[in-house]
């Protein structure tokens, strides 16, 4: 069995959805997050979000019933097939696409909100995060949620990014930091990790070069 919080490919991704189903594509209940993201985003008026990872389609399922205009990507074709018979039942519209969060193929300034739940920590930040800000609308929102690390059952630790490099990251991208908070979870998994999870909403900002000339993507 893989480990989630390692850098996995789009194959190893697809692997994990075939035979019986993950776990985490059996609960069809949204995640406390996007209800949480949901009453964030009817504040600030959003109309458009991409969901990167979507998996079953449980929250693309729910932001769609909230009133909101839907895409959601998954690496895994399997995935994507999984969330469209879940929105069929649903009777919803999410336009739903197998897509890589390193390589997004999406137009520039293209959405008003991007969520991606425990996903990104096995894509290449240097890539994925960029490629967030790059297609969201200016001064628009994300909600990332990444393992920072992985301690194992036999209590060894895997660092995948500390707080004060994901914060770098984040600022150096051109994101700024509206809130930002980290949780232990408390027992392992069926993969017998458990994670520090790093929790933060983001709005798009400026970026700046070494002269201080401002880009807008």
């Amino acid at each position: 069995m893989l480990q989630k919080s390692q850098s996995l490919t789009a194959k190893q991704w697809e692997q994990e959805y075939q035979g019986e189903n993950p776990h985490w594509a059996n609960d069809m209940n949204p995640s406390k997050f996007a209800q949480e993201f949901v009453q964030f985003l009817q504040e600030h008026k959003v109309e458009k979000i991409l969901e990167i990872g979507c998996g079953n389609g449980r929250d693309s399922i729910f932001f769609a019933n909230s009133g909101f205009n839907v895409v959601a990507i998954d690496v895994a074709p399997s995935a994507i097939e999984l969330a469209e018979g879940n929105i069929k039942k649903a009777h919803v519209f999410v336009d739903t696409r197998v897509g890589n969060a390193n390589d997004l193929s999406f137009p520039s300034n293209d959405f008003d909100a991007v969520f991606s739940l425990s996903v990104l920590h096995s894509s290449n930040l240097q890539k994925s995060l960029p490629e967030i800000y790059r297609v969201l609308g200016r001064d628009k929102y994300a909600f990332t949620y990444i393992y920072g690390n992985t301690q194992f059952a036999d209590q060894t630790i895997k660092e995948i990014i500390s707080v004060d490099n994901y914060v770098n990251l984040l600022k150096s991208v051109g994101f700024k930091i509206l809130d930002f908070y980290t949780e232990e979870e408390e027992d392992f998994d069926e993969y017998g990790e458990k994670h520090k999870l790093l929790i933060c909403t983001l709005q798009k900002g400026d970026r700046r070069d070494k002269d201080g000339f401002m880009h807008l993507a």
